[in-house]
């Protein structure tokens, strides 16, 4: 795998090749499908981002965290993947491992929601050490890791 600088054009590719239930989580972000808005997002200095291609230069992966405003200790993560985690799932794997330690060592809560039929997603963040939330909105579930007192209610996000 191959860590480099997002390209309109490699994220056109990707979007084109974004696996089902990332592509349902990208267009309810990005309902427009505003390429620009998404390439924007990605450049942004003042968020984590990566953005992977696997061995022969096909586009696999994007995640990253970001801060939320108020509280520099608190990011919510992501992650989408392509059709090509097919081939390369268990590399990728490793490689997110290690973005995950990094993040926990970063940030002393991180969060994000998942479609709750994702089950591959919600189960391998399970063994990598976040809690599944279930929230009244029927279609996600919270995920979240939280190190030590933070004196923050998870349920804050859930507007619940």
């Amino acid at each position: 795998m191959i860590e480099i600088k997002p390209t309109k054009k490699l994220l056109f590719e990707f979007v084109n090749d974004l696996r089902e239930p990332d592509l349902l989580e990208f267009k309810q972000v990005y309902k427009d499908n505003s390429l620009e808005e998404f390439y924007n997002v990605c450049l942004d200095n003042n968020h984590y981002t990566y953005f992977l291609l696997t061995d022969d230069f096909k586009p696999l992966a994007l995640g990253g965290a970001y801060c939320i405003d108020y509280n520099k200790s608190i990011a919510r993560v992501w992650l989408l993947s392509s059709n090509q985690i097919k081939n390369n799932r268990i590399n990728l794997y490793k490689y997110i491992k290690e973005k995950i330690i990094f993040f926990k060592n970063e940030y002393k809560l991180l969060y994000n929601f998942i479609f709750k039929t994702n089950f591959g997603s919600l189960n391998w963040l399970k063994t990598y050490g976040f809690n599944v939330l279930d929230i009244n909105n029927k279609d996600y579930k919270l995920f979240y890791f939280s190190k030590g007192e933070n004196n923050f209610d998870i349920r804050y996000f859930t507007c619940e």
